[in-house]
């Protein structure tokens, strides 16, 4: 499997929480299509669909749900560790 960028969970994380694609955009600070790109990279690189596209947003899955716990708690685990340096 290949190595997968921090930022494409940080875009699953911020999506699976807001049920929104644009919502995430903006909470993250980058374009939609971005977005999207992650999150259509991380299903590639994982097989499986994450999230289904509705009029108002999106809808994750059994595997999003899964996955999210984990993603939540290692995303939670590298900004816990970054703290001590923040305030040097």
């Amino acid at each position: 499997m290949k190595q997968t960028n921090l930022n494409l969970y940080r875009s699953f994380i911020a999506v699976y929480e807001n049920g929104s694609i644009s919502t995430a955009a903006k909470v993250l600070g980058l374009k939609q299509p971005t977005v999207t790109h992650n999150i259509k990279e991380l299903e590639k690189t994982l097989g499986v669909i994450l999230f289904i596209p509705h009029a108002r947003g999106v809808t994750p899955t059994i595997a999003a749900t899964k996955l999210y716990k984990y993603a939540k708690a290692g995303i939670d685990a590298f900004m816990k560790g970054e703290e001590p340096f923040k305030n040097q």
